[in-house]
């Protein structure tokens, strides 16, 4: 630690070079699946955009995949172009988001104040999900979001509960509301329409200026509160060529075009064969045991328990006392805030589960 302390950078540097490494050498017999190929022309077709050029797209959906992680497979193609392989080099730098994700994880929980015992668990249950870990090898379109919404929402309420002060300081920090800002619409521009730290943030604004902030004048409360309602969706559409196009339609079509997905195809699941339009209601849940190892799934049910038992009783001390103390910097149940992008997966984007053996 006292050597990540004093040489940041070159730690930072030596151990990303060695994931690089570890992931051309993992990825060099050619794992890429179908839709590497696929999202090469999609990366092709951005550049182009930004170049003022017309390329052709494989299919029509493809302009509403996320384009950010697409931007970082750009600069990195570039940089190794000189092998004259760039599927190879797309899988490796896609697999480089494995170890860097478990690394950050860690720190972040031990930012939030987590025990290191702790925050090892939490990485080695995550390491432990053969889904997880099996898509860095194979999927250059479904891993980078794994990543992406778990890291964003470490980050985001490390931001809020450090930098911030919670809800009461909310407003005081507009440079790092906009900082919580672009980490909001990371998972959106990763993949439409994940777009749920997103509304959790605005939401959070809207209840710091109208219940927590009313010491400030309204000049320089709402101001600051508008700053996430108005620089995301800003800043989604600059980065984001699909929506030079279609303007704010744009927001919305995503919603719909993937809440009612076309991909048709047979999915074999548990013996029997599936049509990706058919899949029995249990698919999504079903996946969740046979994802984790046996051990990892155990503790995660016993803690999974322990922080239902904690809720439970939040929820009745609330109960009991409606007014909430007025140390508390978190709205009512404020404090659940890091599994909310979760919960409201379904509920905001009203998608249909992936429909593969994903």
């Amino acid at each position: 630690m006292e050597l990540l302390k004093r040489h940041p950078f070159t730690c930072v540097l030596l151990f990303y070079g060695g994931t690089l490494l570890l992931g051309f050498a993992l990825t060099r017999d050619g794992l890429s699946t179908w839709d590497s190929p696929a999202h090469r022309k999609y990366m092709l077709w951005l550049i182009g955009k930004w170049r003022g050029e017309e390329l052709p797209l494989p299919f029509e959906t493809m302009r509403w995949y996320g384009p950010l992680w697409e931007y970082v497979l750009a600069l990195f193609t570039g940089a190794f172009r000189f092998l004259d392989d760039p599927l190879w080099v797309r899988q490796a730098v896609t697999f480089s988001l494995l170890p860097s994700t478990l690394v950050v994880t860690y720190l972040s929980l031990r930012r939030a104040g987590e025990s290191r015992g702790t925050a090892l668990l939490a990485v080695a249950l995550l390491s432990s999900n053969v889904r997880f870990v099996g898509h860095s090898l194979v999927n250059v379109k479904d891993f980078p979001l794994a990543c992406g919404y778990l890291l964003s929402t470490l980050l985001l309420w490390n931001i809020l509960t450090q930098k911030m002060a919670g809800l009461p300081g909310l407003l005081g920090r507009p440079g790092w509301l906009f900082v919580a800002t672009l980490i909001s619409v990371a998972p959106y521009l990763l993949r439409a329409p994940v777009i749920q730290h997103w509304l959790l943030l605005v939401g959070l604004c809207l209840w710091a200026a109208l219940r927590e902030s009313k010491a400030l004048p309204w000049k320089r409360r709402w101001p600051v509160a508008l700053v996430p309602l108005l620089t995301g969706p800003l800043v989604v559409w600059v980065l984001w060529p699909t929506l030079w196009e279609t303007g704010l339609r744009g927001f919305t079509e995503s919603f719909s075009l993937f809440s009612r997905f076309s991909w048709l195809g047979r999915v074999r699941l548990f013996g029997h064969t599936y049509f990706s339009t058919e899949l029995p209601w249990w698919y999504g849940p079903a996946w969740i045991p046979v994802s984790w190892e046996p051990v990892g799934l155990a503790v995660l049910l016993v803690g999974l328990a322990g922080f239902a038992v904690a809720v439970a009783r939040a929820a009745l001390h609330a109960w009991r006392r409606p007014i909430p103390a007025p140390s508390s910097p978190w709205p009512p149940g404020g404090r659940s805030w890091p599994c909310a992008p979760c919960s409201t997966t379904r509920i905001g984007t009203c998608c249909s589960p992936c429909p593969c053996w994903r």
